[in-house]
C-alpha cells in the first residue's frame, strides 16, 4: 500500500508550545512523591516531569498539553494529507507557495478536515473537496504549511479550554517522574543497565495508546 506521504518530505515545527504540564508539579510532589520538605527541589522535580512527559509524547507520538504546530512538506502529497501528533483540535490553515513565489492561504472549501475524536484516537487528515485538486506548488522544500493545534481537550467550544488527558498517561507520566526523581544515575549490572520497574510500567500504561 502507497504512503500518504510517497515522494513528500515534511517535518513538524512547534509554533506555539504547550503552555503547562499534563501533570502539575504540585501535584506530583505532594500526592505522588509525597515530599516532605516543601519546595526545597522543585528544580529537580520539575525537570523530572518535563522529562517524563517528552517520553510519553515521543513514545505515544500524541500530544497531551494543547499546542500550535505546522507540518511543512515540500508539496502538496496526490490525495490526502495525515496529520501528526493526535488528538486534533483544529486545523488552523494551510498556505503553500505558488509556482510564482507567492504566498497563498488555501480556501476552506477545497478541502475537507476528517477528525478522528476519542482518548486512542488514530491521525486525523485532510482531504479534497470532489472535483477540487491541490494547487501546483514553487519546488522548494518548505512549500506548503498545515497549521493546526492538537491536544486532549474535554470541549472545542469551551473557553478556557479543559484539558482531558486519559488517566493512563498521566499516570505513566508521574511513575516515570519519580523513577528519575529518586534514581539520579543509571544502575549498571554486568555489561548492561539496569531496567526501573516505573519504566516498564508506564510504558505498559501508554502502549494502547500508542499510534502507528
Amino acid at each position: 500500500m502507497t504512503r500518504w506521504d510517497d515522494g513528500v518530505s515534511w517535518y513538524l515545527d512547534v509554533l506555539e508550545p504547550p503552555d503547562s504540564e499534563p501533570v502539575t508539579l504540585e501535584y506530583l510532589r505532594d500526592q505522588h512523591l509525597r515530599i516532605t520538605n516543601e519546595n526545597v527541589e522543585d528544580e529537580r522535580i520539575e525537570r523530572a516531569l518535563k522529562a517524563a512527559t517528552q517520553q510519553c509524547e515521543q513514545y505515544t507520538q500524541r500530544a497531551l498539553v494543547p499546542r500550535t504546530l505546522a507540518m511543512v512538506l515540500s508539496r502538496f502529497p496526490a490525495c490526502q494529507i495525515v496529520i501528526e501528533m493526535p488528538p486534533l483540535i483544529e486545523v488552523v490553515s494551510i498556505t503553500y507557495v505558488d509556482e510564482n513565489g507567492d504566498d497563498q492561504t488555501l480556501d476552506p472549501s477545497v478541502y475537507h478536515v476528517v477528525r478522528k475524536v476519542g482518548p486512542k484516537c488514530r491521525r486525523s487528515f485532510i482531504e479534497l473537496v470532489q472535483g477540487q485538486a491541490w494547487p501546483t506548488t514553487l519546488a522548494q522544500s518548505d512549500a506548503v504549511a498545515v497549521t493546526f493545534r492538537a491536544g486532549y481537550v474535554e470541549d472545542l467550544n469551551e473557553s478556557p479550554e479543559v484539558l482531558n488527558i486519559p488517566e493512563d498517561l498521566l499516570e505513566g507520566i508521574c511513575m516515570r517522574a519519580a523513577s528519575y526523581y529518586n534514581h539520579r544515575s543509571d544502575s549498571i549490572v554486568g555489561q548492561g543497565f539496569t531496567v526501573q520497574a516505573a519504566t516498564i510500567s508506564s510504558t505498559t500504561l501508554w502502549a494502547d495508546y500508542k499510534v502507528y
